[in-house]
C-alpha cells in the first residue's frame, strides 16, 4: 500500500523530520459521502520521533482542501463512519445546544467583548452569543460564509486565516471548533490568534482528536476518527507544548463524553466486544481492522490564555 502524491511536512510541535509510520487513512468508497470526501488515495498516518505528534505526510495539498472546503455538501449531506447519513445544517439544533455550554466554559474566564470564530461554517455557535459578545467570523466555505451571512445575519468574511488580517491585541476571545487539527500549519494559526488577541484574552479549542487516546492506540487504522482532512492528532501533551511554545498558559484541558449522546450502554459493551476481537486477532497474529466506538478520551477541549 502507499501514497498517491501530496505535500510532505514535518512536525508542527518539535519541527522533527523523522516519525514512524503508525496507520493509514483513506479516502471514501462510499457513493453517499460528500464528493470531495471520495476517492481511492491512501495517505500515511506518522507518529514524531521526538514529540509523538501523530500527522497525516504526505497528505492533501492547500488547493486540494481549499476544494475540499468549497464543497457544500459537506454542509448539507455526508456520512459518519457507520454510514448513517448526517446533515450538518439538519443537526442545527442539537449543534447549538452543544455550543450554548461552550459558551457557558467561556465565560467562567471571560465575560464578554469582541470575539472572532476560525472556522466558523455556517455561524451556529455566533448565532447564540449573548449581547455581552460582538462576533466576527471567517471560513474558507463561501456557501457556509453565505448561509451565515443571509440566513442568520451574521458578521462573517470568507477566506483564510492569514496573518495581518485583524489589529493586533483586537479581540478578547478567540475560538476554534473542531478546527485546529484540520489546518495546514496549526503553529502559524496559534501564533497569528496569540497576536489578534488581547493580552489576557482567551483561546478555546474545542473537539481535537486524540492521537494518543485508547481507541487511537488499540484500534490504528480502525480509530473512527481517521479522515484525510484531519490533518493532525495531537495528544493533551503535545498540544500543550505548541500552546506554550506559542505565548499560551493553558487554563484547562477537559474529555467531553460523559454528557454526551454516545455515553450509554450500548456503545460501552461496543467498546468491550470490539477490543476484545482486537485483542484476540493481534494474539493470533491476524490482520483485523475494526472500527472503533465513541469513547472517552476521543476528543478533547483546551481553554489557554494569552500571556501579558
Amino acid at each position: 500500500m502507499g501514497s498517491n502524491g501530496g505535500e510532505t511536512v514535518d512536525c508542527t510541535v518539535c519541527g522533527f523530520a523523522d516519525a514512524d509510520l503508525w496507520t493509514w487513512v483513506h479516502e471514501s468508497d462510499d457513493p453517499q459521502a460528500a464528493p470531495a470526501m471520495r476517492g481511492d488515495r491512501s495517505f500515511p498516518v506518522v507518529r514524531c520521533k521526538e514529540c509523538g505528534l501523530a500527522y497525516i505526510s504526505p497528505r492533501y495539498t492547500t488547493d486540494e482542501l481549499r476544494q475540499l472546503y468549497a464543497d457544500e455538501n459537506l454542509f448539507k449531506g455526508s456520512t459518519d463512519p457507520e454510514g448513517q447519513r448526517r446533515s450538518y445544517l439538519g443537526e442545527k439544533e442539537s449543534k447549538q445546544r452543544t455550543f450554548i455550554e461552550l459558551v457557558r466554559w467561556l465565560e467562567r474566564y471571560k465575560l464578554g467583548g469582541t470575539l472572532l470564530d476560525v472556522g466558523c461554517g455556517p455561524g451556529f455557535f455566533l448565532d447564540i452569543l449573548g449581547e455581552q459578545w460582538r462576533g466576527q467570523g471567517i471560513d474558507w466555505s463561501s456557501f457556509a460564509v453565505q448561509y451565515a451571512q443571509r440566513v442568520l445575519g451574521l458578521d462573517v468574511m470568507h477566506g483564510s486565516f492569514d496573518t495581518e488580517q485583524y489589529a493586533a491585541d483586537s479581540f478578547d476571545a478567540v475560538v476554534m471548533l473542531q478546527v485546529l487539527d484540520h489546518l495546514s500549519d496549526p503553529r502559524q494559526a496559534l501564533l497569528e490568534t496569540q497576536r489578534i488577541l488581547k493580552p489576557g484574552g482567551m483561546l478555546m479549542l474545542t473537539s481535537l482528536i486524540n492521537g494518543n487516546s485508547y481507541c487511537a492506540r488499540l484500534f490504528a487504522g480502525g480509530y473512527r476518527l481517521l479522515a484525510p482532512n484531519h490533518l493532525y492528532y495531537f495528544s493533551p501533551r503535545t498540544l500543550k507544548l505548541l500552546l506554550q511554545e506559542s505565548g499560551y498558559r493553558i487554563e484547562k484541558v477537559r474529555f467531553p463524553y460523559w454528557n454526551t449522546p454516545y455515553c450509554n450502554y450500548r456503545e460501552i459493551k461496543n467498546l468491550s466486544y470490539r477490543s476484545l476481537q482486537v485483542a484476540c486477532a493481534r494474539l493470533l497474529g491476524r490482520p483485523t481492522k475494526v472500527l472503533s466506538p465513541p469513547f472517552y478520551g476521543n476528543h478533547f477541549d483546551v481553554m489557554a490564555q494569552k500571556l501579558l
